[in-house]
């Protein structure tokens, strides 16, 4: 068996406020490095933020990452990462054994979408056996682990909230035959497009729409 340290990654992070100031505790807040594939693994438990607001990620494994965020109070959100001013916050990044990549500037906001609304539900059938999905119109971000795909289930009034969608063009459909497993599969995606109702969501907009579900064809 042969050791190998992993790679390096260094940065700092930048609070855009629009009236929420940064929290004063930010002992929770980590930058982390998920692998694209969806994998729990990728970086070493490091990452957390000094008196700077600097990072450092210790032990990143070989392969490919983003850069993400967790432990974010509301309504922070990651905004964007660049690296040596290019942007790369949804662009897989190579990291290799022993590699330094410093220069990370990860940017946060409190500035969010929140897409809302109502699922029209027949009276024989119930609500929470449904789940609304969020994904973009373009497939190259139908990946697991992406910020554009995201799934909630409806609460017994037929509602459902999502939070945090980047800005983009989306689809947005109500299925029951799904499986969260299901998110980064561009096959099943493709399927639910064809049903999908379309809308296109911008920085800091709030939108409300109404879906019907259909009880599948036995």
């Amino acid at each position: 068996l042969t050791l190998a340290p992993g790679a390096l990654v260094s940065g700092k992070v930048t609070w855009e406020s629009r009236g929420t100031p940064p929290p004063a505790d930010q002992s929770q807040i980590r930058v982390r490095a998920p692998m694209t594939d969806g994998s729990s693994f990728g970086d070493a438990l490091t990452g957390t933020l000094d008196a700077a607001r600097e990072f450092f990620l210790r032990g990143c494994m070989q392969g490919q990452h983003f850069i993400r965020v967790e432990g974010l109070p509301e309504p922070w959100r990651l905004k964007q990462v660049l690296w040596r001013g290019s942007d790369v916050t949804d662009i897989p990044l190579d990291m290799d054994y022993g590699e330094v990549k410093d220069g990370f500037e990860v940017i946060l906001t409190d500035v969010f979408t929140n897409v809302s609304g109502t699922v029209l539900v027949e009276d024989r059938d119930l609500a929470q056996g449904y789940a609304v999905i969020a994904f973009p119109t373009s497939s190259l971000n139908w990946t697991l682990g992406s910020r554009y795909v995201r799934l909630t289930y409806l609460d017994d009034k037929g509602t459902f909230s999502i939070r945090g969608l980047p800005p983009s063009e989306y689809f947005i459909v109500v299925t029951r035959d799904f499986d969260e497993s299901d998110l980064g599969t561009a096959e099943v995606l493709d399927r639910l497009s064809r049903d999908a109702f379309t809308f296109r969501l911008n920085e800091g907009e709030r939108r409300r729409v109404t879906l019907a579900a259909r009880i599948p064809d036995r």
